[in-house]
């Protein structure tokens, strides 16, 4: 009963689709940085994709690219914000990631009045090893009306601008109800 609870378990873990996870940092808060300094930074993580296409059972993870979310500055009474993303593409898979290889032997035996005289030869290949490339960045600068308090989407965040001077600007970050990625 217990094979059989184990079995079916693995076998919807396979099913499971693959998807991208966002981590940032700093974290949920109150912050404040400084002209040309990092707001928020975002890393992307997506599934390793299983023979079947589907996402790794053991949760195994690769890179899946990044945003970053700098202060420029104030121009015209407007905090000016840049974010640059940057997606990657992947081949990689559990088999490329597990390390496993394949093992061909091959027997020659020759019989003889005096016995039998033997050679084996054995090859092992490693499975193809997984590319992860970083694909050209995407740059998109906007400025708000930080008077407003706006909320600007960040992955899996959302970023609240509380004040903004010349010099630094002061902002919230809150994670964002599932559903509700900017990616």
């Amino acid at each position: 009963m217990k094979w059989r609870v184990l079995v079916l378990a693995i076998a919807l873990a396979g099913c499971a689709s693959v998807k991208t996870h966002d981590a940032f940092k700093p974290g949920p808060g109150t912050h404040m940085t400084g002209v040309g300094q990092s707001m928020i930074q975002v890393q992307k993580r997506q599934a390793l994709r299983n023979a079947f296409g589907k996402a790794d059972v053991f949760g195994r993870t690769t890179y899946a690219g990044e945003t970053d979310l700098r202060y420029i500055g104030m121009r015209n009474g407007r905090a000016v914000m840049r974010v640059t993303d940057v997606d990657a593409h992947t081949d990689k898979t559990t088999m490329s990631e597990t390390g496993v290889g394949f093992a061909h032997t091959s027997a020659d035996v020759t019989a003889t009045p005096m016995g039998a005289h033997g050679e084996s030869t054995t090859t092992y290949s490693l499975p193809p090893t997984g590319q992860t490339q970083a694909l050209p960045p995407n740059v998109t600068q906007f400025s708000v009306d930080p008077t407003s308090r706006p909320t600007v989407p960040v992955g899996n965040a959302r970023i609240t601008i509380l004040s903004a001077s010349p010099q630094s600007i002061r902002y919230r970050i809150d994670r964002a109800p599932s559903g509700d990625s900017a990616g």
